[in-house]
């Protein structure tokens, strides 16, 4: 007999076994494990002392923030609940399973699936009709604790920082007594001098960070004690050479942190300028003040035409997330190392280039516009799609066969349907025979109302699978498919979001090679990809035929020079032997040695037996003396292709 009665009473759904799920955590991987352990303890005899029957517990233990709701074991969590195998959920308070508003929705998914959810500390109990009030001032109280804690810890760390503490990881060149967190205790390192001595001299001569990286590097000086890499980078030197320690002066609130609602994680921002603390620390200057805030003015002024663009002071680019880039950035894949290709190639903000020859990794270095790509790729898109035959019989039996295949698969979810929909019934009639005979049924309305609503869903379900009518086996005209391909590539906008999603429907994987005319020139890019218009089919049919509307194609995502462009009408005006090269020049409107320069990739395509003029460039000695970064000590190429 359970030593403490509880009303309701604990419950199993079936089986006569009470499922519980517990719910433990931890803040951070600093906090002592065994707390969870303790927590699960507690919830355990908690049950047993309100229940004495069989009990199976699942733990559900997580180290992390309650504000993260992104968390996988809170994920893991609702997907246990919403399979309704489990009759309860426990935790010591709300705060331990989420924070914040969401908490409350996550009582709301529990009462959804049936499942009891009782947070002891917080007295809420979703099978008491009042628990709604209880779990509202549970979330109140919860954010209430965590902003007054933020602000006394924040007020704390302003007042020590003040008084010279708050020393926690320091830049190479520094070292501190052990345990102490006061700047009173830091001290340089000797042959740190002569090392922050050359970086300066180096920066005002004119050298980058990479150089700068590289020469630390080479000389074996170390990362410092608080960094994680072994190595330097050109960003571990941006940021070295701009933390003003290096003058003798100690910042703090350059940045805080802001919550990001949806995720409940933190992103770093910049302060407002009243936030900022400093200190001064006179003996930990390695440059003195006014030679460090020359050379910091002066690099800002060097790298001010490569930083993005403002508008009225504003970064333009500011919050604006990465999956908005324009197409086909972030959607090319570089046919040599496999890496993507993104904006900035060569300093020019509308170029592409890969960006395993930006980290020294890829031999590719050739950049192309972006909205050239685009409007090439769109004008081949609609020549291939005016191109398109009429269908054939075989094509017509295809689809025929993939359509009845789709009606099998939907009359077998019709059945499978139909079969639920007769078990939910029969469950209606017997939770109906004991509210009539008035049974130990804990909660029978909630029950029947759980079922009715099951029984809603599947009706609804198979209405509007019965309402579909078969589909005939007719493919899309050449007229809609064309209508279509208008709307993408001429109608949308080339920035448009709608634009990006609907190119990358049609060229899910779209590589770029390097190619160079048999006859020397610039090296240039070509785009291979097969163009899925069987999107219209599934748009028309609910049905995809992969097989058919699938186009292999080859797009120069340039403009070709004029030996090529006018190659085949100068050879036709010259086999026809009545003009001479001036006059098919003057005709043509291109200049004689133009002509020449024509005849000439012509015989040599002849002696070739080739027809196309350009050749894939296979390694980076026939790129040509203008790309040289592969030439560089940090190159390494790394394929992620075979």
């Amino acid at each position: 007999m359970a030593s403490i009665q509880l009303e309701p009473p604990l419950q199993p759904r079936s089986d006569n076994v009470l499922r519980v799920v517990l719910v433990v955590r931890i803040s951070t991987v600093h906090q002592d494990a065994r707390s969870l352990e303790d927590q699960a303890a507690l919830l355990r005899r908690w049950v047993h002392d309100r229940y004495d029957g069989e009990v199976e517990f699942r733990k559900i233990a997580s180290r992390g923030s309650g504000e993260h709701l992104d968390r996988v074991e809170l994920n893991e969590l609702e997907e246990t609940i919403e399979s309704r195998r489990y009759d309860l959920v426990m935790a010591e308070d709300l705060g331990r399973i989420c924070r914040r508003t969401r908490a409350f929705e996550f009582c709301e998914l529990a009462e959804d699936a049936d499942a009891r959810l009782i947070a002891v500390n917080d007295n809420v109990d979703t099978a008491v009709e009042e628990w709604r009030l209880a779990a509202v001032f549970s979330v109140f109280r919860h954010e209430g604790d965590n902003r007054n804690t933020s602000k006394r810890i924040r007020r704390t760390l302003r007042n020590r920082f003040q008084h010279g503490g708050v020393v926690q990881t320091l830049p190479y060149g520094y070292e501190k007594s052990n345990g102490s967190s006061l700047d009173t205790d830091v001290r340089k390192r000797p042959e740190a001098e002569s090392v922050y001595s050359t970086w300066f001299d180096k920066l005002e001569d004119g050298a980058t960070y990479s150089e700068i990286a590289d020469w630390l590097n080479e000389n074996e000086i170390p990362t410092g004690q608080w960094c994680r890499l072994s190595k330097w980078t050109p960003q571990m030197v941006s940021r070295v050479t701009n933390n003003p320690i290096l003058k003798g002066v100690r910042q703090r609130n350059k940045k805080i942190s802001k919550r990001l609602n949806k995720t409940g994680r933190s992103r770093s921002v910049h302060a407002p300028i009243d936030e900022l603390l400093e200190r001064s620390c006179a003996h930990l200057a390695f440059i003195e003040p006014e030679r460090y805030d020359r050379t910091i003015r002066m690099l800002k002024r060097r790298n001010q035409k490569y930083c993005r663009g403002l508008k009225e002071g504003v970064d333009s680019r500011k919050n604006v997330p990465k999956k908005r880039t324009v197409w086909p950035g972030q959607s090319i894949t570089c046919g040599i190392c496999g890496r993507g290709f993104h904006y900035g190639g060569n300093g020019q903000s509308d170029h592409l280039i890969c960006i395993g020859s930006k980290e020294y990794c890829c031999w590719n270095g050739v950049s192309f516009s972006g909205p050239m790509a685009a409007s090439k790729i769109c004008d081949a898109i609609l020549k291939e799609v005016y191109k398109l035959p009429d269908y054939d019989e075989a094509q017509t039996i295809e689809l025929r066969r993939q359509l009845e295949e789709h009606h099998r698969t939907r009359d077998d979810s019709r059945r499978r349907l139909e079969q639920e929909l007769r078990q939910l019934r029969r469950q209606i009639d017997n939770v109906m025979s004991l509210v009539r005979e008035g049974g130990p049924l804990r909660s029978p309305r909630e029950e029947l109302r759980r079922l009715e609503d099951e029984e809603s869903l599947i009706k609804d379900e198979l209405f509007a699978m019965n309402g579909k009518e078969r589909d005939s086996a007719v493919l899309p005209s050449r007229e809609l498919i064309l209508a279509n391909a208008t709307r993408w590539c001429v109608e949308l906008a080339r920035d448009s979001p709608e634009f990006a999603r609907v190119m990358r429907t049609l060229i899910p994987d779209l590589r770029v090679y390097p190619v160079r005319s048999i006859d020397g020139g610039r090296t240039v890019v070509r785009a291979e990809f097969t163009l899925h218009l069987s999107s219209v089919l599934l748009d028309c049919h609910g049905v995809q035929c992969p097989e058919l509307l699938r186009i292999p194609m080859a797009v120069d995502l340039f403009d070709p020079p004029q030996r090529i462009s006018f190659m085949t009408e100068v050879m036709r005006l010259w086999h026809e032997g009545k003009l001479t090269e001036r006059e098919i020049a003057a005709q043509l409107g291109i200049t004689q040695p133009v002509v020449q320069r024509a005849k000439r990739l012509a015989r040599l395509l002849q002696e070739m037996s080739l027809d196309d003029p350009y050749g894939r460039v296979l390694d980076a000695s026939g790129l040509g003396s203008k790309y040289r970064r592969h030439l560089h000590p940090r190159y390494r190429f790394d394929p992620l292709i075979e």
